[in-house]
């Protein structure tokens, strides 16, 4: 399996880039601001309001139920060729305040519980014009990431491996940006918009066998270096 991710990588090495896309929210992309360095430092920040409406089966539709969890986020890589890139992400998510009710982590989790832990992965990227597609592969408890946002804890997941697939362009004088991540042995998948001069307000999309999910968040990711 890992060699087959990274023929895929291959594919998308040994671009020329007008416009450097180093990550969308979450996820990584395979570039680095400064190619001649070989080396890149992101930050950021999320913070899952709620869903703004949801469908678990064999339940009502609900809506505005809160969530309430931050996930704090730094991203180190190395690019030893351009547009394919391998590094590892730290993530401390402090998650939210609300008393659990009918086995729910009621707000994302119990009063100030928090979770701290690291992916390693290896991502690659094309650019075409005002375009950026990427791929790629973690390896670190995705199950940390989804969930606070699943909340049901009958519902949660345990898994250490996930792709990832991205795509951002450039319209209406806003960068856009849409990424999906899919934990290899579940059902769910988590996808995350960007919205460039949007306040960070941005939306995401939890899906699944038993629950369909759409929820507010506000998210920014910073390239340092």
């Amino acid at each position: 399996m890992f060699f087959k991710v990274l023929f895929i990588l291959f594919l998308f090495a040994n671009i020329s880039y007008s416009t450097i896309t180093t990550g969308i929210i979450l996820t990584p992309t395979g570039n680095v601001k400064k190619q001649n360095k070989k080396i890149g430092f992101d930050l950021g920040f999320v913070y899952y309001i709620g869903d703004i409406i949801k469908k678990e089966e064999k339940k009502e539709i609900t809506y505005l139920n809160p969530i309430k969890s931050f996930y704090f986020f730094c991203d180190s890589k190395l690019s030893p060729i351009n547009g394919i890139s391998g590094g590892g992400s730290g993530f401390v998510i402090l998650k939210g305040s609300q008393p659990e009710v009918e086995h729910k982590m009621g707000g994302g989790g119990d009063i100030g519980k928090t979770d701290a832990f690291g992916f390693l992965y290896i991502a690659g990227s094309k650019q075409f014009k005002k375009n950026t597609l990427s791929c790629g592969f973690l390896y670190g408890p995705i199950h940390s990431i989804f969930n606070p946002i699943i909340q049901d804890r009958d519902k949660h997941i345990k898994e250490n491996r996930s792709y990832f697939l991205s795509f951002k362009t450039h319209i209406f004088k806003r960068d856009f940006g849409i990424e999906a991540i899919k934990p290899v042995r579940s059902s769910y998948i988590l996808f995350n918009t960007s919205i460039e001069k949007f306040l960070g307000f941005s939306f995401s999309f939890l899906y699944g066998k038993d629950i369909s999910s759409f929820i507010g968040y506000f998210g920014i990711r910073l390239n340092v270096y």
